[in-house]
């Protein structure tokens, strides 16, 4: 799919930059190209609206990560909008949680209009950082009291899962282990078998042996070993 940013300035110092399409190492300096558009005009607030994107790689949202750590320092501020769920996971890991997402592009717009504290018109009259957005994000810091708090993938569900995975393979090292006891308890009776029908003065048609009856009990005495787990081989 080919991809596309369109700026487009909202009223109230607000720019909506529409990206759509795969949102890759490919396409990221064209993002980039619309962030120093943002850059060079008066506005304060920027939605990256992702709505249109259908796929987003790590190159992708460092790219939104530092554009929003340099409209920050500039007095300004980046929200992102319509994420995929992976998307929004990536920017999390990326930004440390300090980059705003919203469901949709409206939610976005109404958030900033209705947030109380500073407005678009405050921000505006403060000094701008020159130039396009750097490519460097922001150390991790406690987070701005203008940014909505974001909640965190909980840890519990990570903490879960892996529990669960552990249960999994636990259950089928389990079940390996009993398979492989009868398997060696049923070679012991075959060689007990052989051993009786040597007694009797019968040979092997199909196995090989050297046609003692010693041969076999020891091979039975071996695979009843191994049948109790002292890792003894067979002879």
């Amino acid at each position: 799919m080919d991809f596309s940013a369109t700026v487009e300035h909202r009223g109230g110092n607000i720019v909506v930059v529409s990206v759509r399409g795969e949102l890759d190492f490919l396409s990221s300096p064209a993002l980039k190209d619309a962030f120093a558009a943002f850059g060079e005009s008066p506005a304060r607030y920027l939605v990256v609206d992702l709505t249109g994107t259908t796929f987003c790689d790590v190159s992708g949202a460092h790219t939104i990560v530092a554009a929003h750590g340099a409209a920050v320092r500039g007095g300004g501020l980046l929200a992102v909008s319509g994420a995929l769920p992976l998307t929004r996971r990536l920017l999390d890991l990326i930004g440390g949680g300090r980059v705003p997402v919203y469901p949709s592009l409206t939610a976005a717009l109404r958030a900033r209009r209705t947030r109380s504290g500073t407005s678009c018109e405050v921000l505006a009259t403060r000094t701008r950082h020159p130039g396009p957005a750097v490519s460097r994000a922001r150390p991790p810091g406690p987070p701005r009291a203008d940014v909505p708090p974001r909640a965190r993938p909980p840890l519990d569900d990570t903490i879960k899962q892996s529990k669960l995975l552990q249960n999994q393979t636990s259950a089928n090292l389990s079940l390996l282990q009993n398979r492989t006891r009868k398997t060696f308890e049923m070679l012991a009776r075959l060689h007990d078998n052989l051993a009786a029908a040597h007694r009797q003065g019968f040979t092997c048609a199909r196995y090989p042996c050297d046609g003692t009856v010693r041969y076999h009990q020891d091979k039975a005495l071996a695979y009843r070993r191994r049948s109790l787990g002292d890792g003894r081989p067979a002879a």
